[in-house]
């Protein structure tokens, strides 16, 4: 999980970084088939919020013009520089916060989230900030983990939810983000809901969501 939005210290900086590039998904089908289906239709100027280590890189097309790498994580952003070396896109690293973006209004033409809503400090803040930078006909495409619908997995995210934002960084297992990109003002245009163990991943942490979303008033 790309992390974003938290305070750093010496784990998060130095050994969450190491830990993510060595836990990888090059070996997971399942993981690739997810970021490939979640970037595909990007074309122009992308920002991608919590950008990690890169890991979406080998999936960004060619009618992408540039990617803005927004991560708040200086020990991510270093280690980035090294995983995507051989890109052909021109990457620019921003060390930011997706709650406060300094960029304008309809400033790219699509946003991209990928397993870092969970960690963002203030979702609902965050997801406003996307909605403002995103220009008219613009998407956001995301591929997130969520709550869960079964009552008894539920209950487990919520007793390990202060678990993981440790050991994770500000990952909260039991987020409701479908609901609150709608309530941001998105239309869905589309979304799968999927349950899939990733790995060794438990079942109650199986619960995914990925699609595209759009501006209401650009339908």
């Amino acid at each position: 999980m790309e992390q974003a939005g938290v305070e750093m210290g010496l784990y998060c900086e130095h050994f969450f970084p190491w830990f993510m590039e060595k836990m990888g998904d090059s070996s997971n089908d399942i993981v690739k088939n997810l970021r490939r289906d979640t970037l595909n239709g990007l074309a122009g100027d992308v920002l991608e919020i919590g950008f990690g280590i890169g890991a979406n890189t080998p999936y960004y097309t060619s009618g992408i013009r540039s990617v803005t790498a927004l991560e708040p994580n200086a020990g991510m952003i270093r280690r980035a520089k090294r995983y995507i070396s051989g890109s052909s896109i021109p990457i620019t690293f921003v060390k930011g916060s997706a709650e406060t973006l300094s960029f304008a209004d309809n400033a790219f033409d699509a946003v991209v989230s990928t397993m870092t809503l969970c960690s963002v400090g203030g979702l609902s803040e965050a997801l406003m900030e996307i909605y403002r930078v995103i220009r008219p006909g613009g998407a956001f495409h995301f591929f997130e983990h969520v709550a869960a619908h079964n009552p008894i997995d539920r209950g487990l995210q919520n007793i390990l939810t202060p678990v993981t934002k440790t050991i994770f960084c500000g990952c909260h297992l039991n987020r409701e983000i479908e609901s609150v990109i709608v309530s941001t003002g998105f239309h869905i245009k589309d979304i799968n809901r999927d349950r899939q163990r990733i790995g060794i991943m438990p079942e109650f942490m199986s619960y995914f969501i990925h699609g595209v979303a759009l501006r209401k008033q650009d339908i």
